[in-house]
């Protein structure tokens, strides 16, 4: 009796998510509650998590003193991220909140739109279900990271996704033509990259004129309109291509596009079966059900416009790749995100070209039931988690090792980006004679790279970071420690040997920190 009402309840509880997973207000219901779980998690792990050296570029960048002063430090070459950013995290940086949700707010907001401006996208031409399933593809993905850093990848993404729903409305009116403009502009003024995503736009509004022979002029001014924000912030994007580009740490390598990750951790090579079984598919569907105008093919509401659009934004990081080696521009991995809109797109055009209602069906409920565990778990996780523990604690190392060092001498970190979070973790209680040392002529003989010397001195021009050139350092500090933390390079340590100064163990600390006693030979 009591295995038959189990069996019962079991039976309306499947009948019910089924209907609301057929159901496009059903579907959009849950996508909310999701999203509202996903947002709650994003900003608890946000609040756990320390800046790292780049992040700290944009919280210390947007805590100047105004805009202008912002600029004058992107112009001496200490980042390349567009001014509007800093503009948009100053902003942030101002609201009644721990820093590190703050100012990493608008990557959540991004990571937001960019769930949204994929179901929608894919809701256009696919099954309530299916879209939710391109949702949730996208929500599960490593991008999700993204959401809780201080940068724009978030950012770019989101608006790149809210253009491509937009985009495919623009025969609907001009409000949607002024939307897409805003969107795709907003994108291009917060990461100069996302220009790239407009040439994927462009490609497909090509399809478009030759499928039914004219201009969509209402698509053409917005993306054109769009492309604003690069031409403006050119100017400061060649500053620091002059100053850190001729050996930026970055290079563009066709082994970049086999290293973007995707949903599992694996390459972009592991998915070229994904991609040939989608491309087979379309041809397929072409044999099958063409029009006589051959403007629109619809297989599972699917046009070929909207295929393509997908699928030129899933090959995003082969074109960024072909770029940026065609104008010498630095190239990372993380700037090919806008490809996971693409690929979370097809996933779910993929799911119902090939899958029966069932079992799209199911495969959208443990998608959900996947993010709902996940966000769940990482809530529990960081709830109470401080981000400053790791820097405070290298501080409490470095104060238990002090008594043991001479008094007033300097104290130089062996790598010099973890100079930069032990400067703002610190803040008024780090030690006055904690000291960065910054060479890049010596970086680039050991190491080959440059930037992160270059980048520091720049950004020390407006803040008190206590950064000093190695010769200068030396040439008024004859005696001095040299602090080595475990897996930091040695690099330093060889440089000044190199420079004649001589290096002897004058103590060890907790969590194996060595402390070098360094003195530079007399002329």
């Amino acid at each position: 009796m009591r295995g038959n009402w189990l069996l019962r309840a079991g039976s309306l509880t499947g009948k019910a998510c089924e209907r609301t997973l057929q159901s496009p207000k059903g579907s959009l219901a849950m996508l909310a509650g999701l999203l509202g779980l996903s947002f709650v998690a994003r900003a608890v792990s946000a609040g756990a998590k320390p800046f790292w050296f780049d992040e700290l570029f944009t919280v210390l960048m947007a805590g100047l003193p105004s805009m202008a002063k912002v600029r004058e430090v992107l112009a001496a070459g200490a980042d390349a991220m567009p001014l509007f950013y800093y503009w948009l995290e100053k902003q942030a940086g101002r609201l009644p909140l721990d820093p590190h949700i703050a100012f990493r707010l608008p990557s959540i907001a991004g990571y937001v739109l960019a769930i949204v401006g994929v179901y929608f996208f894919a809701r256009r031409w696919l099954s309530p279900a299916a879209g939710l399933i391109s949702a949730l593809v996208l929500a599960l993905s490593p991008f999700r990271d993204y959401a809780i850093e201080a940068r724009p990848y978030a950012l770019m993404v989101g608006f790149v996704a809210v253009g491509a729903t937009l985009w495919q409305r623009i025969d609907d009116g001009w409000p949607y033509a002024l939307l897409l403009g805003a969107s795709l502009g907003l994108g291009v003024a917060s990461h100069h990259y996302t220009v790239v995503a407009l040439v994927c736009f462009g490609l497909a509004e090509l399809t478009v004129l030759g499928l039914r022979r004219r201009w969509r002029w209402r698509a053409w001014i917005p993306l054109a309109v769009a492309t604003g924000p690069f031409w403006l912030g050119l100017p400061l994007l060649l500053r620091f291509r002059q100053v850190v580009g001729p050996h930026y740490w970055a290079k563009p390598d066709w082994t970049g596009v086999t290293s973007t990750i995707l949903l599992s951790g694996l390459s972009l090579g592991y998915f070229v079966p994904f991609v040939l079984a989608s491309v087979l598919g379309l041809a397929h569907l072409l044999r099958r059900r063409r029009q006589n105008t051959g403007e629109v093919l619809r297989e599972a509401g699917a046009s070929v416009p909207d295929l393509l659009l997908a699928g030129m934004l899933l090959g995003f990081p082969v074109l960024l790749l072909g770029i940026t080696l065609a104008t010498g521009g630095g190239y990372v991995p993380c700037y090919n995100w806008p490809f996971i809109i693409g690929f979370a797109a097809l996933c779910g055009w993929a799911a119902e070209s090939f899958l029966n209602r069932t079992v799209v069906l199911w495969f959208c409920a443990a998608l959900a039931c996947s993010l709902c565990l996940r966000e769940g778990f990482e809530l529990v996780t960081n709830w109470n988690h401080d981000p400053r523990s790791r820097y405070t604690q290298a501080l409490r190392n470095l104060a238990e090792v002090e008594p043991l060092l001479e008094p007033k001498l300097p104290i130089a970190r062996a790598e010099i980006s973890e100079s930069l979070a032990l400067f703002y973790y610190a803040g008024r209680e780090a030690p006055a004679r904690l000291t960065a040392l910054a060479d890049a002529e010596a970086q680039r003989r050991y190491t080959g790279r440059d930037t992160v010397p270059l980048v520091m001195l720049a950004l020390s021009r407006a803040i008190p970071l206590n950064v000093q050139r190695t010769g200068e350092f030396l040439a008024s500090h004859p005696r001095f420690y040299v602090w080595l933390s475990p897996q930091q390079p040695l690099w330093l340590l060889h440089d000044l040997k190199r420079r004649g100064v001589q290096l002897r163990l004058a103590a060890v600390g907790r969590g194996q920190d060595f402390f070098f006693l360094a003195e530079a030979q007399q002329p």
